[in-house]
């Protein structure tokens, strides 16, 4: 599956021709994966519950730095990346949190949250979740339910959703194995108390809970 690079309909973004590549994804190779979790049958909606907990934050160096990850199937077919305390697209820039998506080399789109702070509160703890959605050829990346204390709600104003055309029927594709392989911490681990996955949900196209997994996966430290 490929993303159709000529289908794009956005929320509060703007498309982005760049040369920046996969190369950033390569942060996080070699991370150990003990993921044995299926996706149930008629997939069509996936949430991702994470956890940020912050050490000592500093401001001067825009430290740490977080990536987070998800895709329908792997990242050769293109996926879609959280960064938290920083944008990387369409050039660095300090604080805040944005989402880009990605087919699978070329990037697509781009939203920022509001939030634009970089990161100032020692011990303090970040929570999000990560929404993935098929309907009608369209595949919908959504951060919902972002708190902090440094930024508050971030995403109470529906800026971090993004999406793109793909002939996909479900999300039956989809693995948690991608999501903790290819999301760490790619500037001042140090810097970060832990990262974890708290939580999965999976949903069919009327709604319905076909199955959850509520068992944290640690993302770091490993």
């Amino acid at each position: 599956m490929k993303f159709n690079l000529f289908s794009i309909r956005s929320q509060r973004a703007r498309f982005w021709r760049l040369a920046f590549g996969l190369g950033a994804m390569v942060w996080f190779a070699g991370f150990n994966v003990s993921d044995a979790q299926t996706t149930p049958v008629g997939t069509t909606r996936v949430e991702e519950d994470w956890e940020l907990v912050v050490g000592a934050p500093d401001d001067n160096d825009n430290s740490p730095q977080v990536t987070c990850v998800i895709a329908p199937s792997d990242l050769g077919s293109g996926y879609a990346a959280l960064d938290v305390n920083f944008h990387s697209q369409p050039d660095y820039a300090a604080g805040g949190v944005q989402i880009h998506v990605w087919s699978p080399d070329t990037p697509m789109l781009v939203a920022n949250s509001d939030a634009t702070a970089t990161l100032q509160t020692s011990s303090e703890t970040i929570t999000w979740t990560t929404r993935m959605s098929v309907a009608s050829n369209a595949l919908t990346f959504q951060i919902v339910n972002g708190s902090s204390s440094t930024w508050g709600d971030f995403t109470d104003n529906g800026s971090l959703q993004l999406t793109v055309g793909a002939l996909l029927a479900n999300l039956d594709g989809y693995s948690p194995s991608v999501s903790i392989a290819n999301s760490g911490i790619p500037y001042a681990s140090n810097r970060v108390t832990s990262l974890t996955l708290k939580a999965i949900r999976y949903y069919s196209s009327s709604g319905q809970l076909l199955g959850q997994t509520t068992t944290p996966q640690v993302v770091y430290p490993k």
